[in-house]
């Protein structure tokens, strides 16, 4: 052809001055030496990417001069464009299709009315949320490439939860760092998947915080969660140990007892801190150590009756117990000087108690000589002190008050609580001076017997006085019945 042919690639044309134009490939004839404008215009998702032949460069127009045919070509090209994938949100994902693999390489060129299928992928602990951009919704995004085209992928951390257990015997509360955890009140709390919660415990009134179990916690410390999954933690309380300890004061003897306690043999008890415990006095009633509580003292506890207490702290609780005073008595049967001895004599005093339902050991305040020996009515109680009538009233502490008129009380009462006075027989055997020794005794008629016979002169006293006439008041012949003074020696007490 002759200087008048243009080639056209692509969707383009070529579009020659005086209104000609060119689709694929075209030619044209003009006349010689005329000035030809070739213009490039590219279609739809093309680009023109310049001249050759008879035109050059990428100038969308071009000049021919037709001294000859020529020939010129046009090329154009596809448009390429850049497809973006951005991930957002606090999870995380991949997404894949059409050369993207976002994670690594989240962008791509492709050329105008590239196809595209887009994938998502949330990895563990997210949940893909929906796409955002170019495409919507949260199945496969499908994209036809007409420009620059960018698609968000929105991924979203899982909630997971965290479970708190208290155990133990104790008490205690545990909080969290974030907040959410306040337990006692809410043990449970969802969080974002890989959060980190720190967990604080703290013990009750009376309780230890003794570890973390679970959630790869241990110690007694904070503890720390990474939250990859449901997790259970237990925070164990401890109840504190506290003694109780039971002491006994004032000279006398009983049991305390209570739930663990038996005092006597066992005065402490270790336990958890809140026990209650209800203390009980049984005073001794066996005669040496017979014995009267007089009450309680430290713990809160006082008075006499039950004392109920709980332990929040290591206590002391003192039990007060006193011996009971012996008893004193004149017997109700009158006898003469025929006692059968000093052992006859105590043996009538013993029976007269045993009659009267006294408890207890009793020797007849009378003195005796034993060959040349004098054996003195004191020393004959022993180490014994304290010494009460049949109504409770003192009558002495100490013995030698018998023969010091230092009585308390007469000891006018007899063995049953009669009152002596009433009748006409007051006197008492006791064969003892105004000092309390030994002054003479009755014997028998035909060899000296001390206490074994009617005959001869002995010292008595009055049981209505309490001066030195309680021991001598006058003697009397030993034939003419009198009374004894009985005094029991089990106990060294106090006579109130």
């Amino acid at each position: 052809m002759t200087g008048r042919t243009g080639r056209c690639s692509g969707r383009a044309f070529v579009v020659f001055n005086r209104r000609s134009s060119c689709g694929a490939t075209c030619d044209s004839a003009f006349a010689r030496d005329l000035v030809v404008t070739l213009t490039a215009t590219p279609g739809t998702g093309s680009v023109f990417a310049g001249w050759s032949g008879a035109c050059s460069g990428s100038a969308p127009t071009c000049e021919v001069t037709l001294a000859n045919a020529k020939a010129a070509t046009a090329t154009f090209n596809l448009a390429t464009y850049t497809v973006t994938v951005t991930r957002a949100g606090a999870g995380s994902g991949t997404i894949t299709g059409g050369g993207i693999s976002c994670g690594t390489s989240c962008t791509v060129t492709v050329p105008y009315g590239t196809q595209m299928m887009l994938t998502s992928a949330p990895a563990a602990l997210s949940t893909f949320a929906g796409w955002g951009g170019a495409c919507s919704g949260t199945s496969t995004c499908a994209l036809t490439i007409t420009g620059t085209t960018a698609v968000s992928a929105n991924f979203v951390l899982n909630d997971v939860t965290l479970f708190v257990t208290p155990g133990g015997n104790g008490t205690g509360s545990v909080t969290s760092n974030p907040a959410g955890i306040a337990c006692g009140a809410d043990c449970n709390q969802t969080y974002l998947a890989n959060q980190v919660v720190t967990l604080t415990a703290v013990a009750g009134t009376g309780s230890t915080f003794t570890g973390w179990s679970g959630g790869g916690c241990s110690g007694n410390g904070t503890c720390t969660v990474t939250m990859t999954a449901a997790v259970t933690v237990t925070a164990t309380f401890t109840l504190n140990l506290v003694t109780l300890t039971i002491t006994k004061s004032g000279g006398g003897a009983g049991i305390v007892s209570a739930t663990g306690i038996s005092c006597g043999a066992d005065c402490t008890e270790t336990v958890n801190y809140g026990t209650a415990f209800t203390l009980a006095s049984a005073p001794s009633t066996a005669n040496p150590t017979l014995s009267k509580f007089t009450g309680w003292s430290g713990g809160g506890c006082a008075g006499t009756a039950g004392c109920t207490l709980t332990l929040t702290s290591d206590t002391t609780v003192d039990a007060g117990y006193t011996l009971k005073p012996n008893l004193m008595f004149v017997t109700s049967a009158l006898v003469n000087g025929n006692l059968g001895g000093l052992a006859g004599a105590d043996a009538r005093c013993k029976d007269a108690a045993a009659a009267a339902n006294l408890p207890g050991n009793y020797v007849a305040y009378l003195s005796s000589i034993n060959g040349n020996t004098p054996i003195d009515a004191p020393s004959r109680v022993g180490t014994a002190s304290g010494w009460v009538r049949y109504d409770g009233r003192a009558v002495m502490n100490s013995i030698v008050q018998m023969d010091r008129g230092a009585l308390v009380n007469p000891p006018v009462l007899t063995e049953t609580g009669a009152d002596a006075s009433a009748t006409q027989f007051l006197s008492a055997w006791t064969g003892t001076s105004s000092t309390g020794t030994y002054a003479g005794a009755c014997s028998a008629a035909l060899a000296f017997v001390p206490w074994g016979g009617p005959t001869g002169r002995a010292n008595v006293g009055r049981a209505d006085q309490t001066s030195s006439l309680a021991v001598n008041a006058s003697t009397s012949t030993c034939d003419v019945p009198q009374r004894l003074y009985c005094l029991g020696v089990d106990r060294t007490a106090t006579a109130p």
